[in-house]
């Protein structure tokens, strides 16, 4: 099963979700980075090829109105350098995109809230169009930082995106 295919799996079996948009602040675990997601999150794990290796990811996602959104978390080798965290982001983003099938369609520059964190500086808010689980087309806008040793990407599919949806979600992300 996919990193997609799963994540649709998951984000169906979520049962606190309603169809409304009931922003919330969430704090994925092991980060602090702060989030905003609109309905409770469910959470799991498992593991994916990233590159040449199978790497454990975390998740926090929740579906709402038609879109799944979700934050995972990746946590580097000890002592990967930047330039090995750079590439592990990249591949990942390959594999994301293949995942479904998806092409990019664009890309955003966005800029992550944060108080005391160093900012990772400017990040590519990609989009990008595929083919969902069911066959039928998804849209996606995906986002990969790297911090505290760890890569984290910010996610939302649905076979039409809403700009309320995601513009909400990308503006949510936050660093202590």
């Amino acid at each position: 099963m996919t990193l997609k295919q799963w994540l649709v799996v998951a984000a169906l079996g979520i049962s606190a979700c309603t169809p409304s948009l009931n922003w919330r602040e969430v704090r994925p675990e092991n980060t602090s980075l702060k989030t905003l997601l609109p309905c409770k999150p469910d959470h799991g794990s498992r593991s994916v090829t990233v590159g040449q290796q199978d790497m454990p990811v975390s998740m926090s996602g929740c579906e709402a109105q038609g879109h799944l959104l979700a934050i995972a978390r990746l946590p580097l080798p000890a002592g990967a350098t930047a330039e090995q965290a750079a590439q592990a982001a990249k591949q990942w983003q390959e594999a994301a995109l293949s995942n479904f099938k998806g092409q990019i369609t664009g890309t955003q520059t966005l800029l992550i809230k944060s108080k005391d964190a160093p900012n990772p500086g400017p990040l590519q808010r990609i989009s990008a169009t595929g083919v969902g689980p069911d066959g039928k087309p998804m849209q996606s806008q995906m986002v990969w930082l790297v911090h505290e040793g760890q890569i984290i990407q910010a996610v939302v599919y649905a076979p039409k995106l809403s700009a309320e949806v995601t513009d909400t979600f990308f503006a949510g992300l936050e660093l202590p």
